[in-house]
């Protein structure tokens, strides 16, 4: 559907390519039980494995997307295996200076001092941080309509993340997460 943009994080590091055997692209994402659970009930991308072909150090990338029943908001669940936290650090740092970060919302602290929020993309907004060897992103698009149109029309503003929209994303990062644990 119209996720392309939404992963931007990654999308500096990973190409689309052949899926990967171990560990499994479900237990590095969100589940579709998970979002169903938080009203993301249709499931738009099952949880894949992807080869990174860009990114020295990272072998790996996972994603799975999921809509709400009315097809207006999007969840994303990415995460980028690394070889090292170094590698993840790297991953990070050089993704984190295409975007620009939205002080207006806070990362839980939980997620580490490498955690941040971007409205880079809005009405597609992201959470991402390194957790291990790994890169971590969840995402949510609060209209998936405007981030789907081809319209280089700019009368309209982006849809703003309400605090609500701002609470399942954090809450989802920090399910993501636990994954990792």
């Amino acid at each position: 559907m119209g996720f392309g943009g939404l992963a931007i994080v990654v999308l500096m590091v990973v190409s689309p390519g052949v899926a990967g055997a171990a560990p499994s692209a479900s237990s590095n994402v969100l589940s579709a039980r998970y979002a169903k659970a938080i009203g993301f009930t249709k499931t738009v991308e099952a949880a894949k494995a992807a080869k990174v072909t860009s990114q020295k150090g990272c072998t790996e990338s996972y994603e799975a997307v999921y809509e709400d029943a009315a097809s207006q908001t999007g969840l994303v669940s990415e995460t980028l295996q690394c070889n090292s936290k170094a590698a993840a650090t790297k991953a990070l740092t050089t993704a984190r200076k295409q975007v620009k970060v939205d002080s207006s919302f806070k990362a839980p602290k939980k997620l580490g001092s490498t955690a941040f929020v971007t409205a880079t993309n809005a009405p597609e907004y992201l959470l991402a941080w390194v957790a291990g060897s790994k890169v971590a992103i969840t995402a949510i698009d609060v209209d998936i309509a405007a981030s789907t149109s081809t319209s280089t029309s700019s009368t309209v503003a982006p849809a703003p993340l309400t605090s609500a929209q701002m609470k399942i994303l954090t809450s989802a990062a920090l399910k993501q997460n636990s994954l990792y644990s």
